[in-house]
């Protein structure tokens, strides 16, 4: 909370990469029930690219080079470069702290994997899903902030939709002052 009340180069990065406050997802995925197993990597993988096409935002996606790595050795050699080579998602190599801050406080929606940034989302005051069939934030899921997905495909898109449409959120002090 500290960090993300100081500018932290925000007019830097988001200008450097053609990106709007409110007008981006941003994703991250590094756990192993994610990266390595090919069927969840690519129902992750599709369901970022089907919100793509329907909200038309840009999907910000920093990878860990082990992350980077499986997606390109997926079987679907097609399927990997339409992902890469969409305009619309950007990779990048692993956020530095300040990095990840700014584009945190900045999304509109934050899809991860990471437990850090599931609570970084709800004192940002972002929508989060959760890539994982558990979290130890049950709090921010009970109280409608974040929605468990795991890798079902389905789950992540229906996930994705309902917290984008919706405008109602809560932010209780449910962790204290942070």
């Amino acid at each position: 909370m500290h960090f993300g009340e100081r500018e932290n180069g925000v007019n830097t990065l988001l200008a450097s990469l053609k990106l709007e406050v409110n007008k981006y997802i941003l994703c991250t995925i590094h756990r192993d029930s994610n990266t390595d197993i090919e069927t969840n990597l690519i129902g992750i993988l599709e369901a970022l690219l089907s919100c793509e096409e329907k909200t038309q935002m840009k999907i910000v996606l920093p990878l860990h080079p082990r992350t980077k790595a499986k997606i390109e050795q997926l079987k679907d050699k097609d399927f990997v470069e339409r992902f890469i080579k969409n305009p619309n998602i950007i990779i990048l190599p692993p956020a530095g702290f300040n990095d990840i801050i700014v584009l945190e406080k900045n999304t509109k929606l934050i899809i991860t994997d990471s437990g850090g940034l599931q609570k970084e989302a709800y004192f940002f005051k972002k929508p989060c899903v959760i890539l994982r069939e558990q979290t130890e934030w049950v709090e921010i899921v009970e109280n409608g902030n974040a929605i468990l997905t795991g890798a079902d495909n389905s789950k992540i898109k229906n996930a994705i939709s309902l917290l984008l449409s919706k405008n109602d959120f809560t932010y209780p002090k449910l962790f204290g002052d942070g």
